[in-house]
């Protein structure tokens, strides 16, 4: 299954611990931002990008991490993190 991930500022260094949690298993995973920390950076552009993917690509599945939740694409209840 392929996994698109995503994240702001706030959910930067959740979003960096998932990715290397996620490498462990065999499916494909994308990273579509943020890259690199920028406080006050926003949602938008991979929140966007993560979206477009799962729009796109059927099969695959999308995550968008943020400071206190984190989102699962398509629409699946996500699990609210403290």
């Amino acid at each position: 299954m392929k996994i698109y991930v995503g994240a702001d500022y706030r959910g930067f260094e959740k979003k960096l611990r998932l990715l290397e949690f996620l490498a462990q298993g065999q499916d494909e995973v994308y990273d579509l931002g943020a890259y690199e920390y920028n406080e006050g950076d926003d949602f938008n552009d991979p929140a966007i990008a993560v979206a477009k993917a799962v729009r796109e690509d059927r099969g695959a599945r999308g995550i968008l991490m943020e400071a206190l939740r984190l989102v699962r694409l398509p629409m699946i209840p996500a699990a609210a993190r403290p």
